[in-house]
């Protein structure tokens, strides 16, 4: 019977030994003799776990985008408690152009829906604009746009912060260019800030 200690092992079937562990195949141990950027090997495996994780964080932002502008519509129809005579009045003369035929009822609406929710909710300002074919139709302010000094909300004039909503409307025109191949989530940012 042959001394096991002089025998080599097949090469298929390595014998695994506790001072030599097999390294895992899926992450190999760097070579000490060369830098990371010179090992061919770690840099495909880098890349390809980079590439994974971009691919993971743009499934999880579409998801997000997708559930929030599914269920925010949602959440905003459900919290207003608004009758149907309090609605703008609205004729549809054909159905390619809807014409509001009545301005004192839209200004009436929205008075009342301002009125209230800027109480409900102390909000100190805020701008109403309806707009159709790319034509303003009605615009109104309410409220200050400075509490101290009494400055009114002036339509045209007044700034306000957008927030947290530009978010969902960036991230939306983004993959818009995406879909009209203007854009490549993959591809450096800074090639298209110039």
């Amino acid at each position: 019977i042959p001394d096991s200690r002089f025998t080599i092992p097949d090469s298929r079937f390595p014998i695994p030994d506790s001072r030599f562990p097999i390294p895992d195949s899926r992450f190999p141990i760097p070579d000490s003799r060369f830098p990371l950027s010179k090992n061919l090997s770690n840099l495909k495996l880098l890349k390809k776990i980079v590439y994974r994780l971009l691919k993971l964080i743009q499934s999880i932002s579409l998801a997000i985008l997708i559930l929030s502008v599914s269920v925010l519509p949602v959440f905003a129809q459900e919290s207003l408690n608004v009758s149907n005579q309090d609605l703008p009045m609205v004729s549809t003369a054909n159905d390619s152009q809807l014409e509001l035929t009545k301005f004192q009822d839209i200004e009436k609406f929205s008075d009342d829906f301002f009125v209230n929710q800027m109480a409900e909710n102390h909000i100190p300002g805020a701008v109403f604009t309806l707009v159709k074919d790319d034509k303003i139709l009605f615009s109104k302010g309410y409220g200050y746009a400075n509490l101290e000094d009494k400055i009114p909300v002036i339509p045209n004039k007044t700034l306000f912060r957008v927030g947290s909503v530009s978010k969902l409307v960036t991230s939306t025109a983004v993959m818009q260019l995406v879909e009209q191949g203007k854009l490549k989530l993959h591809e450096d940012i800074n090639q298209y800030l110039k």
